[in-house]
């Protein structure tokens, strides 16, 4: 666990050091971005858009993707085992889970990323595209930092955490890629 420690230590100490009541107040306000039942009623909406659109294999990608997201995260946490921050700074409870990897970080970014992705390759514009994408992974990222800034987490259950929502967000945007583009390229 030296290389964690190496990266943990250090933020973990910013973090302490970059402690205030206002910025508390903001962190708590982001991180309920990422609670559960926030990211439900977001996957359940964007779901019933696409099937409304008649986009039934988009939505059923886009629910699979935040379902996965929900049962790598616990299983993963059960697996690990790693313990939650002691931080004497600390302002909120602790959850009663395992700390790797977060499940805010891991979760919000398979939803709000997947969600971009499958929603920015329908748009014409390439600028278009590039801001909901970034909108999307932003959102995202600011989630994972309130859970470090809150002493709920490590950087590095952060760090896992994005990094396997990213994978699930891609998976999903890779799968829903157009058929036609693929029927159109060329035979060898």
């Amino acid at each position: 666990m030296g290389l964690l420690t190496a990266i943990d230590g250090p933020v973990q100490e910013a973090a302490g050091r970059l402690q205030a009541p206002w910025l508390a107040a903001v962190m708590e306000a982001v991180t309920h971005l990422g609670d559960g039942l926030t990211l439900a009623l977001v996957s359940v909406g964007a779901v019933a858009v696409y099937w409304a659109l008649r986009r039934g294999r988009t939505a059923l990608l886009l629910a699979a993707a935040v379902a996965l997201s929900f049962v790598a995260s616990s299983v993963l946490k059960e697996l690990v085992g790693r313990e939650r921050p002691d931080e004497a700074w600390r302002q909120v409870a602790l959850p009663e889970s395992k700390s790797f990897p977060s499940g805010h970080a891991l979760e919000s970014t398979t939803t709000y990323g997947a969600l971009a992705l499958l929603a920015g390759r329908r748009l014409r514009r390439q600028s278009a595209r590039v801001a909901v994408v970034a909108a999307g992974f932003t959102l995202a990222a600011l989630v994972g930092v309130s859970r470090v800034y809150l002493g709920v987490h490590f950087c590095t259950d952060v760090l896992a955490g994005w990094a396997i929502g990213t994978a699930l967000a891609l998976t999903a945007w890779w799968i829903d890629r157009p058929r036609d583009r693929a029927a159109a390229a060329p035979a060898n």
